[in-house]
């Protein structure tokens, strides 16, 4: 019988899943990153399902380094924090694209919170006030994807359906039927000084790293919305607060930071954009 470990602090979900489709395997349990080495030596696993779920060193010379260990099923899309490993001695895998539809609705949702005020909204409900506010459509309004995964790609089809100009930014420029344009990685700096939206969702790499930083945010559209999806460090969340201070930028949503998760006790700085998020 296979041996598989859990490597995550909620197990109780992917129990069930395998209850329900694999009734015959029986799983067992690392609910910690200091007991993963001795769970492996225990276990003798083939197969290990881990996701990164505390803020710090995550162990993966204890993951990539055991002779049992055939086959790594990483929870999340990125697998920075597993690299290096030896190809010939374990196959690594993602969930690159289950959650596509979702993040993409979840983008549309932070791009609406903004063009329809949903904080000044809120704030006149809590306040029984009535007020006018401007509410801004997306149709004809210009969105830039910094990528172009499923996605982005998930996203480009919604952006077309609700009367958007999607642009694209990605490695391989070719035309695709839901974009109206579709530009190298140079392009990058003209097409964020005319984009209403920008919705970055790239994998983290050498060329990446700090892409979205204090130069490019400069020369964005003043008012435009940020949306990161991507990895935590493309964007630099400091040039990001200081052009949520300046106003530069209208608004920011953020589904990733440098270090994930977030600690309970975050720097003077993300209190800092907190409290700025809050404030838009």
């Amino acid at each position: 019988m296979m041996r598989l470990l859990l490597h995550t602090d909620a197990p109780d979900l992917a129990m069930s899943v395998l209850k329900e489709r694999h009734p015959d395997l029986e799983p067992e349990v690392c609910t910690s990153y200091d007991g993963l080495a001795a769970a492996i030596a225990e276990v003798q696993p083939s197969v290990v399902y881990s996701s990164r779920f505390l803020p710090g060193a995550f162990p993966s010379r204890a993951l990539m380094e055991a002779p049992c260990v055939r086959w790594v099923s990483n929870a999340g899309s990125g697998i920075n924090h597993l690299i290096p490993w030896d190809p010939g001695q374990v196959t690594v895998t993602n969930s690159a694209g289950v959650a596509a539809e979702a993040m993409a609705q979840f983008a549309f949702g932070a791009m609406l919170h903004f063009s329809l005020d949903v904080p000044g909204l809120l704030h006149d409900q809590s306040n029984r006030a009535w007020a006018n506010r401007s509410i801004v459509p997306l149709s004809g309004k210009r969105l830039l994807l910094v990528g172009f995964g499923k996605t982005c790609q998930a996203a480009a089809r919604l952006g077309k359906a609700m009367g958007m100009d999607v642009c694209a930014i990605r490695a391989n420029p070719q035309a695709v039927d839901d974009l109206c344009e579709v530009g190298p990685p140079q392009d990058l700096a003209h097409q964020m000084t005319i984009a209403d939206f920008i919705l970055v969702c790239l994998p983290l790499t050498d060329r990446t790293i700090g892409l979205v930083g204090a130069e490019a945010l400069a020369k964005v559209k003043k008012g435009a919305v940020l949306v990161d999806l991507s990895r935590g460090g493309i964007v630099d969340h400091d040039a990001m607060v200081d052009a949520l201070d300046d106003r530069r930028i209208g608004g920011a949503a953020l589904d990733v930071f440098p270090i994930e998760p977030l600690s309970a006790v975050g720097s003077s700085r993300c209190a800092d954009l907190a409290a700025l998020l809050r404030r838009l």
